[in-house]
């Protein structure tokens, strides 16, 4: 007895859904029901009296932002830039020698796999440590082409990443 697969019928979109709808309805009204008593004018102006700068950030500023975290926005833009890092290897040697962030079989995973894996592991290279990085990818950030040209040939010499890094805190 083969029975044919049926034909995955396609869902209408959310906000449109007669159920869904039907749903949010009942639902709201019984949430106004239970607050029948509720002033909704003084609730107006309860939030106009709120004062956004007293309220909890909840965001580092970015003066406050620690090293680990301005790495973790840039580093994913900066490993996806092919002339910058075309390999694998390449990450993972960042990885090991600017960050002291050893991924486990690199060599098996996506290029993707390792970016989460270094974002995520950032945390374990000491503050001094993150502060040089942190510096060093702002000056390649600031003029990616002399950067990519620098670690174009200091690579080709067998320079670490470390020394990269010194030599770019340098300038």
């Amino acid at each position: 007895m083969s029975e044919e697969p049926q034909a995955k019928r396609k869902r209408p979109t959310r906000r449109s859904d007669p159920r869904t709808l039907k749903r949010f309805v009942q639902e709201f009204t019984w949430l106004l029901s239970s607050y029948e008593d509720l002033d909704f004018k003084a609730l107006s102006n309860l939030i106009e009296r709120v004062d956004d700068r007293r309220l909890p950030s909840f965001v580092p500023e970015p003066e406050q932002a620690s090293p680990a975290a301005s790495l973790v926005g840039s580093l994913p833009d900066l490993f996806t830039d092919e002339a910058l890092f075309p390999s694998n290897e390449d990450i993972a040697d960042f990885a090991a020698h600017a960050l002291g962030v050893v991924i486990p079989r690199w060599s098996k995973k996506s290029k993707y796999e390792i970016i989460g894996h270094v974002v995520c592991h950032t945390s374990v290279a000491g503050e001094q440590r993150l502060a040089q990085v942190v510096e060093a990818m702002e000056r390649i950030t600031a003029n990616r082409e002399k950067a990519r040209e620098m670690i174009s040939k200091n690579k080709e010499r067998g320079m670490t990443w470390n020394e990269l890094i010194q030599q770019l805190n340098e300038q």
